[in-house]
């Protein structure tokens, strides 16, 4: 019996409607909207207001571009056939993509590049909104945007909804989707992206990378050693280029998120201590320390 996949049913590799595909999905949509929004707003910046620096930009379309080669062939074709693929857009989703974009201070400039009427319409008066500030400062205390965030790696990871997820467009746009909103959640608490400041304070940044590393680790182990295939790629011959065996590839996919996912959230971890200790050592409190 033939497994149908989100992308196709049957063999994806040898559907020639697989390269048309991308064009649809309404989540590549969005980030090439934002791209667009994005620029505008900084034409519109030119000259009033607060500038976003040259690097933020960088960091901004670094992250989108990375984002948008997710959605779109080869990765994301392949990715339906391989476990370890899959992994690795889901990590360039969560910990590169996102990240970046959040360094880029994203939210001011896209609203400047709104139309007048949409700011007027929809944007004052959720800004106004005081149960949506309740929510959002809530969503980004340190516990819960770790809680929320692992709790949705972990769950998209249960065999029976990555394997609806493979078998479902609109459960695949579902999973990428969350992943993508808790990893914002996450990353807006844990980085400043100049002008704006997170609420947490950097020893609860330190304990909220912490956790997400261990965290990620454990499932890392358990889809590294496991002793059987879990989803549902078996009912998919492997690629002909692919030298790998089902077991063997949720195995590769494990490593993946275990050690370049890891270091990625080390390397979060060392400049976030790096630059508390910097401020710390600017602080007068600091100052007049050591000058006593």
């Amino acid at each position: 019996m033939d497994t149908a996949y989100a992308h196709g049913v049957g063999e994806p590799l040898r559907d020639p409607a697989l390269a048309i595909r991308w064009a649809y999905d309404p989540l590549l949509v969005v980030f090439l909207v934002a791209v667009a929004l994005y620029l505008r707003g900084l034409r519109r910046r030119r000259g009033g207001g607060r500038t976003i620096r040259p690097w933020q930009v960088a960091a901004y379309l670094a992250g989108m571009t990375v984002l948008i080669a997710t959605l779109v062939p080869p990765l994301d074709t392949w990715a339906d056939e391989l476990f370890s693929l899959h992994m690795v857009q889901h990590l360039l989703i969560t910990l590169v993509g996102i990240p970046l974009v959040v360094l880029g201070a994203p939210y001011a400039v896209i609203l400047r590049g709104l139309p007048p009427a949409a700011r007027r319409r929809v944007v004052l008066p959720l800004a106004r909104s005081r149960w949506l500030h309740r929510a959002l400062g809530a969503l980004q205390a340190p516990l819960a945007a770790l809680l929320l965030y692992e709790t949705v790696m972990w769950v998209w990871h249960v065999p029976r909804l990555y394997d609806a997820a493979l078998r479902s467009s609109g459960v695949h746009l579902l999973e990428h989707g969350c992943m993508a909103l808790a990893a914002l959640n996450l990353w807006r608490a844990v980085l400043d992206p100049w002008p704006l400041r997170s609420r947490v304070p950097p020893p609860a940044r330190l304990l909220v990378l912490a956790g997400m590393t261990v965290l990620d680790v454990g499932l890392a182990a358990l889809l590294s050693f496991s002793a059987a295939s879990w989803y549902a790629y078996g009912g998919l011959p492997s690629p002909a280029w692919w030298p790998l065996g089902r077991l063997e590839d949720q195995r590769l996919g494990g490593l993946i998120m275990w050690v370049p996912g890891g270091l990625v959230e080390l390397v979060a971890l060392a400049a976030t201590f790096a630059v508390w200790a910097a401020r710390e050592s600017r602080s007068p409190a600091a100052v007049s320390s050591y000058e006593c």
